[in-house]
């Protein structure tokens, strides 16, 4: 590919139309829109603006890039998504989010894949896994370093 071509590649630009309260009116392509109307903190709308982009606080707005909220976002919200928007949490973010529920996940993991999930320490969940860490401590050697967290 030459110098030429890629430069010209590079100038194009792909026009994403975005629909506002479900009417066909287009609008701006070029400016990013970002929904805040789930969100208590106004520094969030702060930094919207101070990097140039559209802050709408409409609750039933769809012409958003940006969908911002303090909480989970519920299904039907996802579903009503067009594929060039972007939201700040996921569906069950918080299995990966708490440090429990983490730890449940890669220790269940390691259990069927030991090789692979060998790469953080063994974790318990107390006090419902307390037998567990107790078989754990008689069968093997002491060992100098303990991690616990409340």
């Amino acid at each position: 590919m030459s110098d030429e071509s890629s430069e010209e590649e590079s100038d194009r630009k792909i026009a994403i139309p975005r629909f506002v309260k479900n009417s066909l009116e287009e609008v701006d392509t070029q400016t990013i829109y970002i929904n805040t109307s789930c969100s208590q903190y106004p520094i969030l709308r702060q930094v919207a603006n101070s990097l140039g982009w559209a802050v709408d606080t409409s609750s039933d707005s769809q012409g958003w890039d940006v969908f911002w909220t303090d909480s989970a976002i519920e299904s039907e919200q996802l579903f009503r998504m067009h594929p060039f928007q972007k939201i700040n949490h996921f569906p069950g973010m918080y299995v990966l989010a708490r440090k429990n529920m983490l730890g449940k996940g890669l220790m269940k993991m390691r259990k069927q894949f030991p090789e692979e999930y060998n790469f953080f320490p063994l974790t318990w969940h107390l006090p419902s896994e307390f037998n567990d860490l107790s078989l754990y401590f008689e069968s093997q050697p002491p060992t100098k370093t303990y991690i616990a967290k409340p």
